[in-house]
């Protein structure tokens, strides 16, 4: 018996409800979240980053993306069910309206209003509510899950906020206020609601340690005509950021007193609010006019300015470094394994990698710490999209495995993420070079990919990553690109080639950083993915126009063991040489280890 469940069970039938959602997300819509609001986890035992649960009186399920479907199948606690999205699959609308229709009675499902999106519960009330008045949604401030977790729930640490570089960032935070104000004016708002964390660092100029690989601060930001309000632990300012703050004009107020401040603007005021990235309970308490808009913040933020595109392509070389001095650690450690006897062989698992990885990263200047959980699969475990290893969980390293490793490192300068898949052993089979080629083919097929400017969205250069394993009848289920911020967080909105994102904010623009992330995978046996991050920049001007490339500016050999040179054609091959020729001379000089050098001469030659 789940206890967990049959306690949370227990409060239902006192709150007079049948279901219960419980989100992924905080108070901010956060895609990674701090540990106390990992209601989810908790409560399931999943712990990836997308997913939301329903709890009835009957059933407990998960639906999440397929990234997750190994990983969830394989931590689901005892009484839940994966509900995996997907094509013919019901949506948790779907389950509500099928499984209460039956009841002739009122039906009540509850949430907590402050960690779901005013969105999403439009979307409750349109995809069920509307189709069935009797099945309505109750907002209960009081979370059920804390009720459940009690005691052992963990508390938040007031870690110190600190000021972002102006020489960094390129733009003052009076000069981000004025176009916040300046998007309130087109929208005839008087006073604007900022909930998304990125965005309230992005716009004071300000970073912080929140939320593990974020460097943000738990926070809420009101702007009006006239005035800036800044809702944080106070804890949290300490007097440079204070005094910082204060020449910019803007307020100190305690965290908990957002809402208080909510319910005080007056009814005659226009509230700007992004209904995708505010919480339910922000609208309960407004009492004036509201307009349900983005302030386009988000685009403006992806569209990098010249001093922080200077200050990513620093931090890129720096974690460069750090990725070349692992994977020569990595060679020598595959040399002593084939050396040793079977008795005394040099057992490595992932969590050594995944360790080893930090260690090599917080030798570089301004090191942070991750911008995400470090992905290390070995053999099987590499098919487990967004697998991460820990000490009590981590598979031992074998000859000849495949392993995947994906991770980055947030510094003050920038944001990285790069995956390499290597080979743990001296000749792959050819089945398993031939699917690393089709990957390689299609991530330089991207980044060598030339596109109009104002007119190309992120989901029309998708296809260019994906014809190598279309022609052999494979793909892969997860996005190819994402946004990464400037020390913020490595998934940013819009940039991205999702063909779930067609519309305007995603359209490419000079100055956008985002990934270059293809990949395969058979459950049970291997993963293989090959990740880069670029940089969108001018191209050439023609009569058709301004036309757009990418610069590749993660600059780290890939495996040469997995390369079929007899797959790749000549344009392919001297995107790879030349590659390695721009390694050679941008990250030979900051090597010092001899040792380590050796291996990139080796690993850079031309093929």
């Amino acid at each position: 018996m789940n206890t967990k469940l049959t306690k949370i069970r227990e409060l239902m039938q006192k709150e007079g409800i049948e279901g219960y959602i419980i989100p992924s997300e905080d108070s901010h819509m956060s895609e990674y979240t701090p540990q106390n609001y990992k209601r989810r986890e908790f409560i399931s035992g999943f712990s990836g980053s997308a997913g939301r649960a329903l709890i009835t009186m009957e059933d407990a399920l998960l639906w999440t993306d397929s990234r997750y479907w190994i990983q969830a199948e394989k931590q689901l606690e005892n009484g839940w069910k994966l509900m995996k999205i997907a094509l013919y699959v019901e949506t948790l609308e779907q389950f509500i309206l099928n499984n209460f229709s039956v009841k002739n009675s009122q039906i009540k499902i509850g949430f907590d209003p402050e960690v779901v999106s005013l969105s999403d519960f439009q979307i409750w009330q349109q995809k069920v509510t509307q189709k069935n008045p009797n099945i309505t949604f109750k907002s209960i401030e009081t979370n059920l899950v804390d009720l459940v977790w009690a005691d052992l729930r963990p508390k938040s640490e007031p870690n110190p906020a600190f000021l972002f570089p102006l020489e960094i960032s390129g733009k003052s935070t009076e000069e981000k206020i004025i176009f916040i104000r300046n998007q309130m004016d087109l929208n005839n708002a008087t006073v604007c609601i900022i909930s998304k964390l990125d965005d309230i660092a992005w716009i004071l100029n300000i970073r912080g340690s929140d939320i593990e690989c974020n460097p943000v601060v738990i926070s809420y930001l009101i702007v009006t005509n006239n005035s800036v309000l800044f809702f944080i632990d106070p804890k949290k300012i300490n007097n440079e950021v204070e005094n910082y703050l204060k020449e910019n004009h803007v307020e100190i107020f305690p965290y908990d007193s957002f809402f208080e401040k909510v319910d005080l603007l007056k009814e005659t005021e226009n509230i700007l609010l992004d209904p995708d990235h505010s919480n339910y309970k922000i609208f309960m308490k407004i009492k004036g006019n509201v307009i349900l808009k983005s302030v386009g913040i988000d685009r403006t933020k992806s569209i990098k300015t010249e001093s922080e595109i200077k200050a990513i392509k620093a931090a890129q070389i720096k974690d460069s470094v750090a990725m070349i001095e692992f994977l020569s650690w990595v060679d020598d450690q595959k040399k002593l394994y084939k050396e040793s006897t079977n008795e005394l062989k040099n057992k490595l698992c992932e969590y050594d990698f995944s360790e080893k990885l930090d260690e090599f990263r917080s030798k570089q200047n301004g090191f942070l710490g991750k911008s995400f959980p470090s992905i290390v699969g070995s053999g099987e475990n590499g098919a487990v999209i967004h697998y991460q290893p820990d000490p009590q969980n981590s598979r031992e390293i074998q000859a000849n495995d495949v392993v995947l490793i994906d991770s980055g490192g947030q510094y003050i300068e920038g944001t990285t993420d790069v995956t390499r898949t290597i080979f743990f052993g001296d000749l792959p089979v050819q089945d398993i070079k031939t699917k690393f080629t089709l990957v390689l083919k299609g991530h330089i097929s991207l980044a060598r990919a030339i596109f109009p400017d104002q007119t190309t969205n992120g989901a029309f250069l998708d296809v260019l990553t994906r014809l190598p394993l279309w022609s052999v009848g494979l793909d892969y289920r997860h996005g190819t690109s994402h946004g990464v911020g400037c020390c913020l967080n490595v998934h940013e909105y819009p940039p991205s080639f999702s063909r779930r994102l067609i519309n305007d904010s995603n359209t490419l623009a000079a100055g956008m950083v985002l990934s270059n992330e293809p990949g395969y995978y058979e459950e049970g046996k291997m993963g293989i993915r090959i990740e880069n991050v670029m940089l969108v920049k001018e191209h050439s001007f023609t009569d058709y126009g301004k036309f757009l490339c990418f610069e590749t500016i993660s600059l780290i050999p890939f495996e040469r063991q997995l390369i079929a040179k007899e797959l790749l054609d000549e344009k392919e091959i001297e995107w790879i040489n030349n590659y390695n020729k721009e390694i050679l001379e941008k990250i030979m000089p900051k090597i010092e280890n001899e040792k380590t050098k050796e291996w990139l001469k080796l690993a850079t030659e031309m093929i």
